[in-house]
């Protein structure tokens, strides 16, 4: 009977120590989202730190996508404070953004507006670093990360679009569908236009940005992973004479392409993951690059895609 209390309590202390905390009254809501916040207990309420964005994909939750990628470990060991936006049924019955929408994807209206809400409600109400905002996002969220950083480019530090695409490639009820496997072939000058109409010409900086796609999704086509890093190599003004090709640790599955400023910085960053579908990279592990928990949207390529994207993107240190 004790050894059951002490299991029974020891598990109870991991799950609340991870638990996300809702926040119901953030802002007027006009796209009626959910807001869950992570924040590690090692952080007081003024203590500064980066803020990460993180937006779950379809048929997900702010709690399912926390668990799979093992973004609360990494916060509790890096301490950075985590915001969760959650999309409601009502809004979409397979609990996917609305990406393909202009009503929710452009300044001040729908899910966007929410989302945006959501980090002024965070920055207003906790320590968040300048230039310290960071954005990532899986499929549906790969895809409202690119209207975030296409609406309020100046705003993030860097983005990840993780099996998701470029913002503008489908803005019709009728050609999600058709652009997710089949996108239309678009050149990086009118990828790059579709978001200079929403972020303007006079904007000083744009984010860094880290797009990571499978070879094999079946769901959303690798051709929408390169056309996101067209999009935003275009915008960077950066062409091929500032290509870095490598392979992560020498593993032939991960072909990795950077577009580098002059100091040797990645720039713009496309991850392509060789033989993996539409789910997330993960290595299960208590190591410093492991983590992450097997479900039905991951699996285990011995790489932890969340840590490599948290250097990448310089939410932690390299």
């Amino acid at each position: 009977m004790k050894l059951f209390s002490l299991v029974f309590l020891t598990v109870l202390l991991a799950t609340s120590a991870n638990a996300l905390d809702e926040v119901e009254n953030f802002g007027s809501n006009l796209g009626n989202c959910d807001m869950f916040v992570y924040e590690p207990a090692s952080l007081g309420k003024n203590d500064p730190s980066p803020l990460l964005v993180a937006i779950h994909g379809c048929s997900e939750t702010a709690e399912k996508l926390a668990k799979q990628t093992g973004w609360n470990e990494l916060a509790d060991r890096h301490g950075f404070r985590i915001l969760y936006p959650q999309q409601k049924m009502s809004n979409n019955s397979s609990r996917c953004w609305n990406w393909f929408q202009a009503e929710d994807t452009y300044d001040g209206q729908g899910e966007l507006g929410s989302i945006r809400e959501m980090i002024d409600y965070m920055q207003t109400h906790y320590a968040i670093k300048d230039d310290g905002v960071f954005v990532y996002g899986v499929s549906s969220g790969g895809a409202m990360t690119s209207a975030l950083m296409a609406n309020y480019p100046e705003l993030f530090h860097a983005g990840c679009i993780y099996a998701g695409g470029a913002f503008g490639a489908a803005e019709s009820p009728l050609r999600p569908m058709k652009t997710m496997t089949h996108p239309e072939d678009l050149s990086a000058e009118e990828l790059a236009a579709t978001v200079r109409r929403q972020s303007g010409t006079e904007v000083v900086r744009y984010p860094n940005v880290v797009v990571v796609h499978g070879t094999r999704d079946p769901i959303v086509s690798p051709k929408n992973g390169r056309l996101a890093c067209m999009q935003w190599v275009e915008l960077h003004g950066m062409g091929d004479q500032h290509l870095r090709s490598s392979l992560i640790d020498d593993r032939e599955d991960l072909v990795l392409k950077e577009y580098c400023a002059p100091t040797g910085e990645a720039i713009v960053s496309h991850l392509e993951i060789d033989k993996l579908t539409h789910q997330l990279a993960i290595d299960p592990g208590d190591g410093e690059r492991q983590g992450g928990k097997r479900t039905m949207f991951s699996a285990d390529f011995d790489f932890h895609s969340t840590w490599w994207i948290a250097r990448q993107m310089g939410l932690i240190s390299r």
